[in-house]
């Protein structure tokens, strides 16, 4: 173990060379401070477990380059304009446990990393935002952070944990993982906004829940971005807002969906439910907007239970 109660500096100078720590075994705890700076260029990178309650000033990229490696922040993590904090390796761990990681470069976990978002601040990622918290092939969970971020899941990952109501979790098919599937395990509750949207081409976007239900009390929001489907895995109990604006398929065979809140289907858009098994959709409250095209088939049920049902478009039953 070894702790900084000081000042570590990390910066070239002549030439493009590199500046690495490394702690063999056991934690860099950084009670002090950490400046991660350019110099004449070249990598820098850490290799250990770091407990940081002090403050991390980011101005060049810089790797946490252990394998498995935990990163735990109650203190500042700064990160500047341009510049990354990659955990790339496999298996690392974030967890924004307090204080403020400040994110106005980007900060990247991939092949089967975490980030726990457990409480402290999130700042820099909102639009109009410059920063980018992205999660590729990786695990998300909330344990009781209510940052104003937006998360971006990319390839297949995790949900552990309810969404907050002051997250967004963008769900984002893009170039290099393709495809963007969400699965959590069991129920959840999005009490923030759920996006579902590619960039760069026709990329899918997916969320899934294996067992249980999705209850949205927040908003989830279906785009079109670059195109590919939009699909929700689930049974859904909505009391939030469900906007439309691309097509949606809720394809779980026997799934139930019970809208109390709003659905908006924006004209020329679809809200399938086709799936086998006989899918069931009860309108017991709130308001189903029909400006598109409403399919229920392959034995589906709608049930007008109350609230108010709106059709300016089309609404197709077997």
């Amino acid at each position: 173990d070894f702790t900084n109660a000081g000042t570590i500096r990390m910066e070239s100078m002549g030439s493009a060379y590199n500046s690495q720590f490394t702690v063999t075994s056991g934690t860099l705890t950084n009670t002090g401070t950490i400046n991660v700076e350019a110099g004449t260029g070249g990598a820098r990178g850490i290799s250990a477990d770091l407990a940081n309650s002090g403050t991390i000033n980011v101005n060049h990229d810089l790797d946490f380059n252990k394998s498995s490696g935990v990163v735990t922040n109650t203190g500042t993590i700064n990160i500047a304009v341009g510049k990354s904090l990659d955990m790339i390796l496999g298996s690392q761990t974030f967890n924004q446990n307090g204080g403020t990681l400040a994110i106005n470069g980007t900060v990247n976990i991939t092949t089967n990393g975490t980030f726990n978002h457990n409480g402290g601040a999130i700042n820099g990622t909102q639009v109009p935002g410059t920063g980018s918290l992205i999660l590729r092939a990786s695990a998300l969970g909330f344990g009781g952070g209510n940052s104003a971020a937006t998360f971006i899941v990319r390839g297949s990952s995790n949900l552990s944990g309810n969404i907050p109501s002051a997250a967004t979790v963008w769900i984002q098919g893009t170039g290099g993982p393709g495809n963007a599937t969400l699965t959590s395990a069991s129920n959840v509750i999005n009490a923030g906004t759920i996006r579902m949207e590619s960039t760069v081409s026709a990329y899918n976007s997916q969320f899934t829940v294996t067992s249980g239900t999705l209850t949205n009390t927040g908003a989830i929001n279906v785009e079109a971005g670059s195109g590919g489907t939009r699909v929700i895995s689930a049974d859904l109990n909505s009391s939030g807002t469900i906007n439309l604006n691309h097509n949606l398929s809720l394809s779980k065979a026997s799934g139930v969906v019970t809208n109390t809140g709003t659905v908006n289907i924006a004209a020329g858009k679809t809200l399938d439910m086709v799936a086998s098994g006989g899918q069931t959709f009860n309108q017991n409250g709130g308001t189903l907007a029909v400006n598109g095209t409403f399919n229920v088939s392959n034995g589906g049920t709608f049930n007008q239970n109350g609230g108010t049902l709106a059709i300016g478009g089309a609404f197709n039953m077997p």
